[in-house]
């Protein structure tokens, strides 16, 4: 039997940081993200200095005083701290124009936040965000059904969206894309440890069936994928456009869609131009459902630029189910000559997995509060472990409906600053903002 075809027998796998903060009684990650299973380092971290303002997101409306977009949105260095947890029902997306943002989804309380009817836009350099479930859904309310994404990431000239990071996300039930780059200004992006599900099919989009999971569009550079749940969305699991470079490091996609191999990772030029493709792909996993396309190999592109190159080395998934076949069997593309041994990108080309090892890891750690999952995370997650579950149509009222947002009362709690957030008062070389942050990231995710 492959590997990939067997349902998940549940283990729990203990990060390397954690061992070492026990070993050396230290800590040894920042209070914005755990290092233990960064193939690459994040294109940005995001640092407090002098002039930053700690902003408390204390309303869920969508606009206005206290509101997330309120914060997002302003000028400056600043973080968004959540004194209050829930859903925000966004009449719009949150544009990002201005750079040098952290949102700290981790700081909210149980349930956490939820955005819903739209999505997030960045259109900035030096933006991360953490801990958000993103669902934009198909209510008539919201952004219009065709720009209806989950998360994107780039924006016309002069704009520039770069050193952006993403990590601990849940997007889901997107009905454009669920995550997305675009334009040639955008580079050196990351997601990390999320999901992204359920992009919705045969819903409200107005070329009809739609359900895409990630494009990497035409012209963006330096694009990380790294260990996400990447579930039930029919097409671009991922769709690397020509012009585009990204690599995709120990992940799980599950469950696309039943046409062709375009259906799961495309790298097809479709627009007739010369531009290559470089990709790098290791450790990942794709496992089909009873119902997707499985006759070809996972990797897939029809005409490419010849000078594209194509690194791939330890993925399992129709064409490579287990190590008894070389690494090139996982790809099938109309000019093998792409592919390539050696690594195309100076930040080497390694996984801090196995492939047989990605999916206990993913299925414990993704999601926007792994410690806290909702039930749709926990339903997804399920579906996946168990080889369950299906692409889904719409909310509620079809035959394949994902279910609505519960209905959460909003919760609340203060938060208090460090009064000197740039220091290090016990002197362990961890800013007092870092270790105050810490506390809260434990609660919702394995460090």
């Amino acid at each position: 039997m492959s590997v990939y075809s067997q349902p998940l027998a549940w283990r729990r796998i203990s990060a390397v940081c954690s061992i070492f903060a026990a070993l050396l009684g230290m800590l040894c990650l920042s209070g914005r993200t755990s290092h233990a299973l960064e193939n690459d380092a994040p294109p940005f971290d995001w640092q407090p200095v002098s002039t930053t303002r700690y902003i408390k997101v204390t309303s869920l409306s969508d606009s206005g005083r206290g509101t997330l977009r309120e914060c997002a949105q302003a000028q400056g260095s600043r973080v968004c701290l959540f004194e209050v947890a829930g859903t925000i029902k966004l009449k719009s997306d949150i544009v990002v124009r201005y750079g040098n943002l952290f949102i700290a989804g981790q700081t909210a309380p149980t349930p956490g936040i939820t955005l819903t009817q739209a999505g997030l836009s960045i259109r900035a350099d030096h933006v991360e965000a953490q801990h958000l479930a993103i669902r934009p859904g198909d209510s008539a309310a919201g952004s219009p059904p065709g720009e209806r994404n989950g998360v994107s990431v780039g924006g016309y000239e002069p704009a520039a969206a770069y050193s952006v990071s993403l990590k601990n996300l849940s997007l889901t039930w997107a009905i454009d894309e669920n995550f997305s780059t675009w334009y040639q200004t955008t580079h050196d992006v990351w997601l990390h440890n999320s999901i992204v599900a359920e992009g919705l099919y045969d819903s409200i989009h107005p070329k009809g069936p739609h359900s895409d999971a990630v494009l990497v569009g035409t012209d963006t550079k330096n694009v990380t994928l790294n260990a996400n749940l990447i579930a039930f969305n029919f097409d671009r699991n991922p769709y690397v456009e020509p012009g585009s470079s990204a690599k995709a490091t120990n992940n799980v996609i599950y469950g696309w869609g039943t046409r062709g191999p375009w259906n799961i990772c495309n790298l097809t030029n479709n627009f007739g131009n010369l531009s290559p493709v470089v990709g790098a792909f290791i450790g990942n996993l794709w496992i089909p459902a009873s119902f997707s396309y499985q006759l070809d190999g996972s990797i897939y592109s029809g005409i490419i630029a010849p000078t594209s190159l194509v690194y791939v080395d330890d993925n399992y998934g129709p064409g490579r189910p287990n190590d008894s076949l070389p690494n090139s069997a996982i790809t099938s593309l109309v000019d093998p000559s792409v592919l390539t041994t050696t690594c195309p990108f100076a930040t080497g080309c390694t996984a801090a997995l196995s492939a047989a090892a990605t999916e206990a890891y993913v299925l414990q750690n993704a999601g926007s509060r792994p410690k806290q999952r909702s039930s749709i995370d926990k339903r997804i997650v399920s579906d996946v472990a168990n080889r369950a579950g299906s692409i889904k149509d719409c909310l509620s009222g079809c035959s394949r409906p994902a279910g609505r947002v519960p209905s959460t009362r909003t919760t609340r709690r203060l938060l208090r600053v460090p009064s000197d957030p740039l220091g290090d008062s016990n002197g362990n070389g961890v800013s007092n903002f870092d270790e105050w942050l810490v506390g809260y990231t434990a609660q919702v995710e394995y460090l």
